[in-house]
């Protein structure tokens, strides 16, 4: 049996339109990434700058959301929903933007805080399919405007929080050193109270990363191997990072403070290795709408 849902993550970097497939094997469901369409709207240089969205930026919105509505639709996807985090979040329009794109689309808009934005990326349950699942572990997601950190232990989550820290707002210098001391002295805390703990990684940049210095037989990537990263890639020009790696143009500025962030966490929490296991909100978000099917499914058989 095979069902199909797709999710939509609005970031401030990009949109994400994930298919997923969800197949019943031996009554447990089994994940299986279809496919991924990014479009690289980059809403977090009006919200974080201006602080509104800007009316060309809505209209790039409407189009994609009303050409990702389409590509759902003749996909036969039995359920989707639309996420979207900090940008819109922070965005003193934020609101209007939702009720346009709904107008012009059709297509709802969730606009979802920074708790419940980790509290989806969580529901992934990454951490029980590593090797040594009753380890401590650190779960980071990078994004352009926010971080969200979530410690478990012995599989159960302590404690999750979202800092303002983004790899846009950083190229931006929009990060209030308030905030670096918050989250410095909270990882060290971990540190303090649980000794070692190992990291678990979400999110485009460290995922590419991974892919360009880690070590991809073992899906993971150290310290050191971050470090070289991001001594390696500041050594280039953007451009040289274009036609060299082939990185993306709104990749290839970002990359070097999302290598900053990850080296920060951990040194501060005494990090020394990160899984990268490719997966992130919208992986959290079908893994919820799968959830919500099967209990409308057994109201129904009830």
């Amino acid at each position: 049996m095979k069902l199909k849902f797709a999710a939509v993550d609005i970031g401030s970097n990009a949109v994400r339109l994930l298919f997923m497939n969800v197949y019943i094997v031996n009554g447990a469901p089994v994940y299986k990434k279809d496919f991924l369409i990014r479009v690289p709207v980059r809403l977090g240089e009006d919200s974080f700058m201006d602080k509104v969205i800007s009316q060309k930026k809505i209209e790039k919105l409407v189009k994609t959301m009303s050409a990702f509505k389409n590509l759902i639709e003749v996909n036969d996807a039995l359920d989707y929903r639309v996420c979207a985090t900090a940008a819109l979040r922070e965005a003193e329009n934020g609101d209007e933007v939702v009720a346009e794109v709904y107008k012009k689309s059709g297509v709802k808009i969730e606009i979802i805080d920074g708790d419940n934005e980790a509290s989806v990326i969580n529901s992934n349950d990454v951490i029980d399919e590593l090797e040594d699942p009753d380890k401590n572990y650190l779960y980071i997601d990078v994004g352009g405007g926010s971080t969200e950190i979530s410690l478990f232990v012995n599989r159960k989550l302590v404690k999750s929080r979202s800092f303002s820290i983004g790899t846009l707002k950083i190229l931006n210098d929009q990060v209030e050193e308030s905030l670096w001391i918050e989250l410095r002295e909270m990882l060290k805390e971990f540190k303090d109270t649980y000794g070692n703990i190992y990291g678990i990684g979400s999110g485009g940049n460290i995922n590419k990363i991974h892919k360009l210095y880690g070590n991809t037989k073992g899906k993971f990537i150290t310290l050191d191997m971050i470090k070289y990263a991001h001594d390696t890639l500041s050594g280039m020009t953007i451009s040289d990072r274009i036609k060299e790696l082939g990185l993306r143009p709104d990749r290839a500025d970002v990359i070097v403070p999302a290598a900053e962030i990850h080296m920060l966490i951990m040194r501060w929490a005494g990090i020394k290795k990160i899984f990268v296991p490719k997966i992130g909100l919208s992986d959290g978000i079908v893994k919820n709408l799968y959830e919500q099917y099967v209990k409308k499914k057994l109201k129904v058989v009830v």
